[in-house]
Formats: structure tokens, C-alpha cells, sequence
């Protein structure tokens, strides 16, 4: 008979720790880039959001606008007017007496209103959104058609009075 009883040896124990050390290194590596991309994303969403949802709604209640005019920061409400403006890096929206943020303080303070007109006579409002959050910095910029006002002076600012149907 033969007694084989052979164990692992000291080598061979060196050279899998060492394996298992590397595949762990580069595990760990691609966790914490993972968590680091979906970091860097999560923050794009957070910025992104708000300005998209902020944008759009300026564009579906400015459109059909009746009357629309550039005003200055802060507001002197007139009754029958909505308003739009940037304040304390915040975009608010004030009608009926009510005032409602539709952003948190993540705005660049610049002009983001400005009323314009193309080569055909039509008036546009140009609405520039700018956003910055933790290093992460979104822009969008859109020009609304404005179906109902017609030979509007061009202007530019941060807050727009205008009239709804």
C-alpha cells in the first residue's frame, strides 16, 4: 500500500493568496468606480431634472400668451399677470397671488429671459437655464414661439410679465 498524503505546500499556497489578492484588487476597483459613476450620474440627474421640468413648463404656459414683457428683478405684481423670474438662484413662478419654486437654489444668476424676432416678424421668448451643482453644470436653452403677440420690442432679463388666455 501507499500512504499519499500529500498537503498543500507553502508555494502553492503563496501563489493562490496571490491570485485571490489580485482578482480581489480588481474587484474592488470596479466596485468603487461603479459607485463613483453612479455618484457622478445621480448628481446629473439632480441638476438635469429640475431645469428640464422648469423649462418645459415655461415653454406649455408662456406660448399662448396674450401679452408678455420683460420686467425687473424683484417684481412688483400686477393683478391679472403671471410671472416667471430667477431670484436667489431659484427660478419661481407667482400667479393668483401665490408664489411657487420650480427649483432649488442650483441657477447661475444671468439673464435668462429675452425677447426676440426672426427674419419672418415672429416673436420668440429665448430662455436660457443654467444650473450648477457640486462641480456639475447643465445648460439648456430653447426659443418658444409665441403664438398671440405680435410686434413685441426686443428686451432681455431675468423675470417675464405676461398675460394667459
Amino acid at each position: 500500500m501507499k500512504n499519499n498524503n500529500r498537503g498543500v505546500t507553502l508555494v502553492e499556497l503563496a501563489i493562490s493568496l496571490t491570485l485571490i489578492g489580485i482578482v480581489l484588487a480588481i474587484g474592488m476597483n470596479l466596485f468603487f468606480f461603479g459607485e463613483k459613476l453612479f455618484s457622478s450620474s445621480n448628481n446629473a440627474y439632480q441638476l438635469q431634472s429640475p431645469i428640464r421640468l422648469t423649462e418645459s413648463f415655461i415653454s406649455s404656459d408662456v406660448r399662448n400668451a396674450t401679452s408678455i414683457t420683460i420686467v425687473t428683478v424683484p417684481i412688483t405684481p400686477e393683478p391679472g399677470f403671471n410671472y416667471i423670474y430667477l431670484k436667489d438662484s431659484k427660478i419661481s413662478h407667482y400667479s393668483n397671488g401665490t408664489t411657487s419654486d420650480k427649483t432649488e437654489a442650483i441657477m447661475v444668476d444671468q439673464n435668462i429671459f429675452k425677447i426676440k424676432k426672426d427674419s419672418n416678424g415672429r416673436n420668440f421668448l429665448s430662455v436660457s437655464l443654467k444650473g450648477s451643482v457640486g462641480g456639475e453644470t447643465y445648460e439648456i436653452n430653447t426659443d418658444i414661439l409665441l403664438n398671440n403677440i405680435v410686434n413685441q420690442g426686443e428686451a432681455e432679463g431675468k423675470a417675464v410679465k405676461y398675460k394667459k388666455p
